[in-house]
């Protein structure tokens, strides 16, 4: 998987760059042997874009936003989950690099009503949250 991972990333043309999530194991694995350009994003510090501080309270998710140590912004999402988390980091990491302004990125985000996947709260039995999906 290292292998066929670390040949994905350098068959990219040498004008163009990879967006590297550094949390996965397999990705610490290969990261010191890509010469390719690069952008990395993920809750560790060593990451380009490192997002932290992630909390979920009524309904919004909040994670604060670092770029090579600055904090640049905090990002609010209408959704649960640190997956969904990553997943923005990654749209801040991308729109960074296509200069893209942040206020424009931060108001998208916000609006994104998610996959619809999810299963809806219907509410809760026995300390168990329960619903069907939407």
């Amino acid at each position: 998987l290292k292998g066929a991972l670390l040949e994905s990333i350098t068959q990219w043309p040498c004008y163009g760059f990879s967006f590297l999530g550094l949390d996965h194991p397999t990705m610490q694995a290969i990261f010191p042997r890509i010469e390719r350009r690069f952008v990395t994003y993920g809750c560790g510090s060593q990451a380009d874009d490192v997002g932290e501080n992630y909390n979920y309270k009524t309904g919004e998710a909040v994670f604060s936003v670092r770029h090579h140590g600055k904090t640049i912004g905090e990002i609010h999402l209408s959704f649960p989950g640190r997956h969904n988390a990553m997943n923005a980091l990654a749209a801040v990491a991308v729109a960074r690099a296509l200069t893209v302004p942040l206020a424009a990125l931060l108001a998208g985000l916000w609006s994104s009503a998610g996959t619809g996947r999810r299963p809806a709260h219907d509410g809760e039995a026995g300390g168990v949250l329960c619903g069907a999906p939407s």
